[in-house]
């Protein structure tokens, strides 16, 4: 976890690395939703395979992962 602090220190922004276990609902809908709005078609999306990628992805570079 990081956090970002406002300029007097008060209020800060904190980010935590994606747990796929707790986030994998809403992980999948927001996938779902993406590959709907480019493709025009969830034809081809593979709930498993997204999450296996996700998964090795946050594993690999937790830091850009986060949410």
């Amino acid at each position: 976890m990081f956090s970002i602090l406002n300029n007097k220190g008060v209020d800060s922004l904190d980010f935590r690395s994606i747990d796929i276990e707790k986030n994998k609902d809403i992980l999948i809908k927001f996938r779902k939703d993406t590959q709907y709005i480019s493709f025009s078609t969830l034809e081809g999306f593979d709930e498993k395979a997204y999450i296996d990628r996700m998964t090795e992805r946050v594993n690999n570079f937790s830091n850009f992962f986060v949410c």
